[in-house]
């Protein structure tokens, strides 16, 4: 889950490739392939509240 600074939250299945450090205050952000918007995206650790890992298997969440 993400956590946005108005307090909404999305679920995310992404396909990782790696970390880096990210503005002005180093933020350290997860990067890779974000299936539900099919681009490369960069995720700040610091808002992720929960993360699930499966190897095996990717599932795909949606509201819609």
């Amino acid at each position: 889950n993400l956590k946005f600074d108005g307090g909404l939250e999305s679920l995310r299945t992404i396909k990782p490739k790696g970390f880096k450090k990210v503005g002005h205050f180093d933020s350290l952000c997860v990067y890779g392939y974000c299936y539900m918007r099919k681009e490369e995206r960069t995720f700040n650790l610091e808002r992720i509240s929960e993360i699930k890992i499966n190897p095996k298997k990717i599932e795909y969440w949606s509201d819609l």
